[in-house]
């Protein structure tokens, strides 16, 4: 039971921190993300998820209309996106 609560309480975090991250999209630093080109839409539909990635000091963040844990599996069973 305890570990449950830790697990649940783990996957909160991650939830809430999501959030923000998707909260912090919609603020000015999303904005200037767009403006400065840093935003890939890979969809125009509705987005579920985003992933942001570095290459050679250069931030890019992409925006999907995967759901995060589609994304997971398909890293984790080693298919490329």
């Amino acid at each position: 039971e305890d570990k449950r609560d830790r697990l649940a309480s783990l996957l909160q975090s991650h939830r809430e921190a999501l959030d923000g991250a998707r909260q912090q999209l919609d603020t000015a630093q999303g904005s200037l993300a767009e403006k400065e080109k840093l935003c890939i839409y890979t969809t125009y539909e509705l987005p579920k998820s985003f992933i942001i990635t570095e290459k050679k000091g250069r931030v890019r963040v992409y925006i999907s209309q995967l759901a995060a844990s589609t994304l997971k599996k398909r890293l984790s069973q080693g298919e490329y996106l």
